[in-house]
């Protein structure tokens, strides 16, 4: 490399870095397509008793990532399925929180939650059989159907931590017993 030119050196440069942004490319397009799969997980069911199907356990529209309350009445007397998913609250980039329905049991209780944690539910929450989607079909934000409904002061361990739009978060539950 000693007998390059200082033109073939430049032209190196260049192409080791068109080299790395394509490699980029490709990582965040894989970063994606795995974030996709890691989403698209079979449906969780209850291991308890079959929840009662009412009307009012079908899917709810609602136009916003935030997810509407408890509707359902028959959910609400369930108890808390074994595992589930709950709308956690919406945190801002600034680390704000909004309607934030849990708090971590160990560390700081406001932190955003990780895979692992243990939470406690701070009021009244849905467990749902899945995180709040976008269908095109409605062209609206559709909560999945509810399965149960977490009380206050109930412990839950984290499975699965999914942001929606920036700052909505939902957790894959396991129950704590």
């Amino acid at each position: 490399m000693s007998n390059w030119t200082r033109e073939q050196k430049i032209s190196l440069a260049i192409a080791l870095i068109a080299f790395a942004s394509l490699i980029v490319y490709i990582l965040v397009g894989f970063k994606q397509e795995l974030k996709k799969a890691m989403i698209s997980q079979p449906e969780i069911k209850s291991v308890g008793s079959p929840t009662k199907q009412s009307p009012t356990s079908e899917p709810t529209k609602n136009p916003s990532p935030m997810p509407t309350q408890a509707t359902n009445e028959s959910a609400a007397t369930e108890p808390i399925p074994n595992q589930g998913w709950a709308y956690y609250g919406f945190q801002d980039e600034q680390g704000r929180w909004e309607g934030r329905n849990f708090k971590k049991a160990l560390g700081n209780p406001v932190a955003s939650p990780q895979v692992g944690d243990i939470v406690i539910a701070i009021r009244d929450v849905p467990a749902r059989e899945g995180y709040k989607e976008f269908e095109e079909s409605v062209n609206d934000w559709v909560n999945k159907r509810e399965i149960g409904l977490i009380r206050p002061n109930v412990r839950l361990r984290v499975v699965y931590v999914y942001v929606i739009q920036d700052g909505f978060i939902w957790i894959k539950f396991a129950r704590v017993d």
